[in-house]
């Protein structure tokens, strides 16, 4: 398997690229995927299907996994806050595994300096600045905030759910009739749709808890 690599995967309704190789791997490590199918995949394939399983768990969730940098922009000149939108679970069994720093407050506009450290403060989700401590040059510019987000390492939840997402998919490329994980046994119907996307109901239960409330 290669190493120090930079992937790209859909997540929060885009496709995103700067998605470090070691961050995907820290939540989920390829060599468990192998194990978990019983050495269906190789090392290069597991990878392939961690990241699948992080852009749909992303997606279903609206939070980032895989630590990255992440940008997000004032609505507008007089705004003196915003709040990060994208921001992993702040619950007790997730607070352990994430990290969420402010890389930077500053313009988007050329040759305008970035706010200092004694401008801005973050409590929580929310950034703020001290009013008139920024002033656009332009009618286009905007302030935004930079930002770092994602769990470094994953709780027992998110592990799960990968995992048992990845053999549910996995198992659907399979030579039909082969029966999605659950089917077997007279468990749940896992071809019932769940909320939003075809989750088996093992992973929608996982994840559902750490979802952005809408």
């Amino acid at each position: 398997m290669s190493g120090g690599g930079v992937l790209g995967y859909a997540v929060l309704g885009a496709t995103v690229l700067g998605v470090s190789e070691v961050a995907v791997t820290s939540l989920v490590a390829p060599a468990d995927v192998v194990e978990h199918l019983d050495g269906a995949l190789d090392l290069d394939e597991a990878l392939t299907w961690i990241v699948r399983a992080l852009g749909v768990i992303e997606g279903e969730i609206g939070r980032p996994l895989a630590v990255r940098q992440l940008v997000a922009e004032a609505d507008c000149a007089e705004a003196t806050n915003l709040v990060l939108e994208h921001v992993p679970c702040p619950c007790p069994t997730c607070a352990p595994h994430v990290t969420c720093v402010v890389d930077g407050v500053g313009s988007d506009g050329a040759g305008v300096a970035a706010l200092t450290s004694a401008q801005w403060r973050r409590r929580g989700a929310v950034v703020s600045w001290q009013p008139g401590s920024w002033r656009p040059a332009a009618w286009s510019e905007a302030l935004v905030v930079t930002y770092t987000a994602g769990y470094a390492t994953a709780p027992s939840w998110l592990t799960l759910a990968v995992l048992r997402l990845i053999e549910h998919l996995w198992q659907r490329t399979q030579q039909a009739p082969h029966p999605a994980l659950g089917q077997t046994g007279g468990g749940h119907d896992e071809s019932l749709p769940s909320p939003g996307w075809l989750l088996p109901y093992a992973v929608s239960s996982l994840i559902s808890p750490h979802a952005v409330l809408s």
